[in-house]
């Protein structure tokens, strides 16, 4: 089992969710300013932090992912998105990734748009609400994929920051998401804006 949810990070990163809202605007480069250290995440670009737990593994730059990452990141940048930050927890057994786009579209207006993209690759849709995450108003949204077999389940946060459209997602194989939902609710709950 271990093997196989290993295999699924790439597939995961790549595969539900990483397709953008809108196709616009340039690549230019690692786009959001941001750095994970000691077990801090900060994305300057959208003015917030997370505090991951020890043991995650975090890459917030395009030359430091593994290779098995890049063509993904790549792939997501063709949409006009980014994977600003990947993580994978100690286990291998749960990531998050932190997606973000330039396109300063309403929260409850990119969150239809993402739905509706994502619409074929959903197993099963857990549903959402409008919640808070920190100080700032977000969508909270779980749902199901079969990624190379393997049932994942996905907790999702979108956020508008400044003129940023921010995704927080956190993934699990679906039988274990009762084992570490908390975990995945202990980093969202670190969130702070900082500007």
């Amino acid at each position: 089992m271990l093997q196989k949810v290993v295999s699924l990070i790439a597939v995961v990163v790549s595969g539900i969710l990483v397709a953008g809202c809108l196709g616009t605007g340039p690549i230019r480069g690692d786009l959001f300013a941001d750095r994970f250290n000691a077990g801090q995440y900060v994305n300057h670009a959208a003015g917030f932090k997370l505090h991951l737990p020890p043991g995650w593994s975090a890459y917030t730059h395009f030359d430091d992912m593994p290779p098995d990452i890049k063509p993904l990141a790549r792939d997501t940048r063709s949409y006009g998105s980014e994977i600003a930050m990947v993580a994978i927890s100690r286990n291998q057994l749960m990531g998050m990734r932190v997606l973000m786009e330039d396109t300063d579209v309403p929260l409850q207006e990119y969150f239809r748009l993402i739905k509706e993209i994502n619409q074929v690759d959903i197993a099963n849709d857990m549903g959402y609400r409008v919640t808070r995450l920190g100080n700032v108003d977000s969508i909270r949204w779980i749902m199901d994929s079969v990624q190379d077999g393997v049932m994942v389940r996905y907790l999702e946060y979108q956020l508008h920051l400044n003129q940023f459209n921010v995704r927080i997602t956190f993934w699990t194989p679906e039988k274990l998401y009762s084992t570490y939902s908390s975990h995945f609710e202990e980093i969202a709950g670190s969130f702070q804006r900082i500007y």
